[in-house]
């Protein structure tokens, strides 16, 4: 087997005549202009006569980013399957669907599906993300990019499912707020924890390689665990060997590889980021448009949810929002469908963020998740940062096909009732 890097959480594994790249992000700014590639993707849309088959771990832009697969040549998409997880919304396989590609293959939980002659896929979901495994006769490639396992009993299960792990990839960083020195830290611990439970001969860190590039998160950039450092945690506190991998880089996999050179290389764009970079600047929205977007926002949430259930379970309202660029503080009520300025000043607000942001949360149905990974937002003394995050909660539920009902509620009953009695919870 072997790996060709191109960037952040995106690779091209290789086995005899099958080329399968995972989350291909190659250009582009996402997250409602809040995240930029570290470093320039050496991958090109024309490379892509030579992929069979394209995987898509979830629906983050990072990972599943239309702009860029819009720019896939059509007589390559004719010959490329398209491998993703089986959702509720179907919104990823409908969009490929569109596109043309030669075939979209829906898996299901832990189902092994054979795409070589000695290689198969076995995928799962958690939450919205899913993890991937890779096995040929001699090797076993553990991919669980962004899957935010917290507990050794999460990771346990999946390791119980793939057998023993060759190689593992996972995230390095924090992807979003609070973006400070305890997330950094965090990150760190869960990677020791996954590979302490794993027990990988060799450790890929990635799905970080990104810099905050908006003049409201750039502070962010501060607190990220550099790829220098990570290589070291990983020696130092790991039994596994960290391979190191920048934009074109091939590695087979067992043999030795120069982590150093492509250290080297990242090094050279975080100087970049710290000491010339290019912030995306805020485009102030008038509040007469905030309000007509919340509006039509909150009519959406009244059509498809139970409300009684969404007050009970979900949104803790009302929220205060201060907006930045206005100066002006505005009380927030979804479920009564109440957008009016308040004298509530900033330190009493329990967020505050730009007009920009706030509208981009109700324009869109992934907007508090967007904002929430972006970090656009601040929190304030005496805010209550849970209450304007709750409202997202069920906006992300809604964005996915899942509304708050009585039968949704009851389908989730039986689910974690059929979890805990195989053992998995």
């Amino acid at each position: 087997m072997k790996i060709t890097w191109v960037n952040h959480a995106s690779f091209i594994l290789e086995k005899d005549d099958i080329r399968i790249i995972s989350d291909p992000w190659i250009e582009g700014k996402v997250f409602d202009n809040g995240w930029s590639l570290l470093a320039k993707s050496k991958f090109t849309y024309e490379d892509y006569k030579d992929i069979t088959h394209i995987w898509f771990s979830h629906e983050h832009p990072d990972h599943f980013f239309p702009p860029n697969i819009k720019n896939i040549p059509e007589e390559y998409r004719k010959n490329i399957t398209i491998l993703f997880q089986n959702t509720r919304d179907r919104k990823v396989v409908d969009f490929c669907s569109k596109m043309g590609f030669k075939e979209i293959i829906e898996l299901n939980n832990y189902q092994e599906f054979r795409v070589g002659n000695d290689l198969t896929i076995t995928i799962s979901q958690f939450g919205h993300d899913s993890w991937i495994c890779y096995k040929s006769s001699d090797t076993t490639i553990l991919n669980i990019n962004d899957c935010e396992f917290s507990t050794k009993e999460q990771v346990r299960e999946v390791a119980k499912a793939v057998g023993k792990v060759d190689v593992l990839l996972t995230q390095f960083s924090f992807a979003g707020y609070p973006g400070n020195e305890e997330s950094a830290k965090i990150k760190r611990e869960r990677l020791k924890m996954q590979a302490e439970v794993t027990k990988p001969r060799f450790l890929i860190p990635f799905a970080s390689f990104v810099w905050f590039c908006h003049e409201e998160n750039y502070h962010m950039n501060k607190a990220v665990n550099k790829i220098g450092d990570m290589y070291t945690y990983i020696k130092e506190e790991t039994a596994a060997e960290p391979i190191i991998m920048y934009p074109g880089d091939e590695w087979k996999l067992f043999e030795e590889h120069d982590s150093f050179s492509a250290i080297q290389r990242y090094n050279e764009d975080y100087k970049k980021v710290e000491e010339n970079p290019e912030l995306v600047r805020t485009e102030p929205v008038d509040v007469n448009v905030i309000r007509e977007t919340f509006h039509k926002f909150t009519k959406g949430v009244k059509e498809k949810n139970n409300l009684l259930l969404v007050k009970a379970l979900l949104v803790k309202e009302p929220t205060t929002v201060h907006v930045t660029d206005h100066q002006k503080a505005y009380k927030i009520d979804v479920l009564k469908d109440i957008f009016e300025e308040v004298n509530t000043d900033y330190d009493h607000c329990d967020v505050a963020l730009s007009s920009e942001a706030l509208n981009f949360c109700f324009k869109f149905s992934w907007g508090w998740d967007t904002l929430n990974i972006n970090g656009r937002f601040q929190s304030t003394k005496y805010g209550d940062v849970n209450k304007f995050r709750s409202i997202g909660g069920n906006q992300l539920r809604n964005s996915h096909g899942e509304y708050i009902t009585i039968p949704y509620l009851l389908e989730k009953a039986k689910a974690r009732a059929w979890r805990k009695v195989k053992g998995l919870n």
